[in-house]
């Protein structure tokens, strides 16, 4: 793959991305099963005269997952499912009405979800629909959908009928505690938030937000980069991303009110909601859910939000070695004063990119050829080129050294397998442009010491110099978002306002100017 970019602002590739610019332009995102219930014993074939049919295998009944819930939660549910039931014969599938089933329910389940509680112990809450059973189990419908499927039903055809166009796959309901900033694990992305029940605050923070960006063949997508955002979810459903960072803002009662309720639901798509086993699949869409599938099949809802970040192997990772090798051939840009980035995602090899730059060589002898027209001389071929000291504490040891050719083009091959962020400092003399360091940030490790010390010497950056920045691993933890300050540094690069957040394992490509608008 091959991706040109303006100067500044990031592109992004699920496996490789190539950035070739002049620096010089200013212009520019437990559950557990139960024993199966005694199945009916097969009666006895009857003889007939004309056939001989054998007698049919008996039909085994279906295995129920039990809930690890206490007496006094398993009547409460089954009052609220007892009240679904009623409204579903009814027809009466409504806001106020699962809001009213919800409320009702005075002992709630509890679930062990430490990256949300705010004191590490269970909270209140259940999900319904598709859920990852761990022990071996894999996915499956919920215990809660299993055993109460009216209850599941109502709030199923609720979400369904509100948000006609989101393909969801499970609905985790929360109940009256104040989330802590996480990460959803599992999700997609694309997440909708609804809050109940009588209480003022209880806002979503999230720290980046949705917008709609150009594709090349004039329609829209949704991606980040929107920037971080108050999200207002009392009784509306409100779209957010799970995978960016997010926390429930402080509720309280309303005025005059003795105490606050607050319950949330968040309709999302499990990661692996098209690799269910058939009769999950038949049970998800019976109980009213809109994304689950056997079929391995991506629907075109979230083609734009998937990013396969597993390893490339057997025949595909042969093909991708074989087409870098082909790469390497191609030569780096090598018109006076420009500048090249490569970055090859993690799953692709465990990374790869590289930096290029010419030197004052190159303007020396195109005008020393404008003048004289020398015939061409014969090559040298690359020699080592000498970097500068890292400033850093973070090793910028290469595989193979750093070269130079006879048109002064400089080519640093960076190591796969490193993760942070490679930084390559440019000082654009008249000559050509000149290299100051090779740095690397190790976001992944040392997340906030070595998040400082990159806006530090960004910072102290004079203006007008070069950056090329160029990930070979995964700048970033799976579940540890990078900091603002990350952002905000790339802005004084002349990154732009809201730039699409560095994901886990993404590629990342990037080359400003310090000081640029």
């Amino acid at each position: 793959a091959r991706i040109y970019a303006r100067p500044r602002r990031p592109q992004a590739s699920p496996r490789c991305r190539r950035v070739i610019l002049s620096p010089f332009a200013t212009s520019q995102t437990m559950e557990r099963p139960l024993a199966a219930t005694n199945a009916m014993k097969p009666t006895q074939a009857q003889p007939q005269e004309s056939t001989k049919e054998s007698a049919k295998p008996p039909q085994k009944a279906k295995k129920v997952a039990q809930g690890a819930w206490t007496a006094s939660v398993r009547k409460a549910l089954q009052r609220a499912e007892a009240k679904a039931a009623e409204c579903l014969a009814r027809g009466d599938v409504t806001k106020e009405s699962v809001e009213a089933v919800l409320a009702g329910i005075e002992d709630w389940p509890t679930q062990a979800r430490p990256n949300v509680s705010p004191d590490e112990k269970a909270v209140t809450g259940m999900c319904l629909g598709a859920v990852n059973v761990l022990g071996g189990v894999g996915m499956q419908v919920s215990a809660a959908s299993q055993n109460y499927p009216s209850t599941t039903k109502l709030v199923a055809a609720w979400t369904r009928a509100a948000l006609p166009e989101f393909p969801f796959s499970s609905l985790q309901v929360n109940y009256n505690y104040a989330a802590k900033k996480h990460v959803d694990g599992n999700n997609i992305g694309p997440s909708y938030i609804v809050s109940l029940g009588e209480h003022e605050g209880g806002e979503l923070w999230v720290a980046d937000t949705f917008v709609e960006k150009a594709t090349d063949d004039g329609g829209t997508v949704l991606r980040g980069g929107g920037g971080e955002s108050v999200v207002n979810c009392h009784r509306k459903w409100s779209l957010f991303d799970g995978n960016s960072e997010h926390y429930t803002m402080p509720y309280r009662p309303r005025e005059g009110a003795a105490k606050a309720t607050r319950i949330s639901i968040v309709a999302f798509t499990h990661s692996s909601y098209n690799k269910l086993d058939a009769e999950t699949a038949a049970d998800l869409k019976e109980a009213g859910f809109t994304a689950g599938s056997s079929d391995g099949e991506e629907l075109e809802f979230f083609k734009s939000f998937r990013i396969d970040k597993s390893e490339l192997a057997g025949d595909d990772l042969a093909a991708y070695l074989a087409l870098r090798e082909a790469r390497k051939a191609r030569p780096a840009p090598s018109s006076a004063g420009s500048v090249g980035v490569e970055c090859n995602g993690y799953s692709a090899g465990k990374g790869a990119g590289w930096f290029s730059f010419v030197t004052g060589a190159r303007a020396k002898r195109a005008r020393i050829d404008s003048f004289f027209k020398p015939k061409t001389p014969k090559k040298a071929g690359p020699v080592t080129f000498a970097l500068p000291k890292r400033k850093n504490p973070v090793s910028t040891n290469l595989e193979k050294e750093a070269t130079v050719d006879d048109d002064g083009v400089v080519r640093v091959e960076l190591p796969k397998n490193r993760v942070g962020l490679w930084f390559l400092d440019l000082d654009p003399k008249p000559s050509g442009l000149a290299c100051v360091a090779l740095e690397r940030f190790d976001l992944y490790n040392k997340v906030e010491e070595q998040t400082a010390a990159f806006h530090a010497y960004v910072e102290a950056m004079p203006a007008g110099r070069v950056a090329l920045i160029s990930i070979t691993d995964t700048a970033m933890a799976k579940t540890r978002p990078l900091p603002r300050l990350v952002y905000d540094t790339l802005k004084l690069l002349g990154g732009p306002e809201h730039i699409e957040p560095i994901g886990y394992r993404m590629p990342f490509a990037f080359v400003g100017v310090r000081g640029a608008p």
